[in-house]
């Protein structure tokens, strides 16, 4: 009775799916290592520019001779969100302007495409019949949407 005692003691004391203080060392040791490991591996850097903007470069042993000026090569997330210099960005008064012009014309054109497709459906919808009341709401529809395009269109 006795060494069953001691054997459900000892079973109690060191289950079998229990971990030891080796196990819980080597765990340790793995999540370090994974953590640290893909900054072990690349290397980078990151400046500040004259607006603030942030910039991150890293260089990696694949890409080592792949790289621009003084070995540092851009990560592509990067130089996605990497701005365009100074010099690109700003316009003239002139050029606004006219960028300006260009949106509004294009505006136009497409308000002017819009009364003509209601107009070619008004005059569909006349050529295919129709009973009397329904008629002269057609044409006054139809004498609307002539004199539109023809004070916004022309």
């Amino acid at each position: 009775m006795q060494q069953e005692c001691r054997k459900q003691e000892l079973r109690h004391r060191n289950p079998p799916h229990s971990t030891g203080p080796l196990d819980r060392a080597a765990f340790a040791v793995l999540v370090i290592l994974s953590i640290s490991l893909p900054a072990l591996l690349t290397a980078g850097c990151s400046w500040v520019d004259d607006n603030g903007v942030i910039y991150y470069r890293q260089i990696s042993d694949a890409t080592a001779a792949d790289t621009d000026t003084n070995g540092v090569e851009s990560s592509p997330r990067q130089a996605a969100t990497r701005k365009a210099p100074s010099s690109h960005r700003k316009l003239t008064p002139a050029q606004r302007a006219a960028k300006e012009q260009a949106k509004q014309a294009q505006r136009q054109e497409k308000h002017c495409a819009r009364l003509q497709a209601r107009l070619d459906r008004v005059q569909y919808r006349l050529d295919a019949g129709y009973q009397e009341p329904q008629g002269n709401a057609l044409r006054h529809q139809r004498r609307e949407f002539r004199t539109r395009i023809f004070r916004e269109c022309r």
